[in-house]
């Protein structure tokens, strides 16, 4: 698990204590970390974007109420 996925899960559990409700978390926090860094996976996100990404999304709150 790299560094990003790590942050990732970190964040969603925090947001999240119900573990049915996280998937949906997981895909949305993924997906705009492709919309905002432009890349086809969260894979792809460039070694200098990657303090930015991290700190997107320690700061990161889901769009929805679930």
């Amino acid at each position: 698990m790299n560094q990003l996925q790590k942050v990732v899960a970190t964040r969603v559990y925090e947001i999240e204590s119900n573990p049915s409700l996280r998937p949906k978390l997981f895909k949305e926090i993924y997906r705009e970390i492709k919309d905002r860094f432009g890349v086809a996976s969260h894979k792809d996100v460039k070694r200098m974007e990657l303090q930015l990404a991290l700190c997107y999304i320690e700061n990161w709150i889901p769009r929805r109420v679930l």
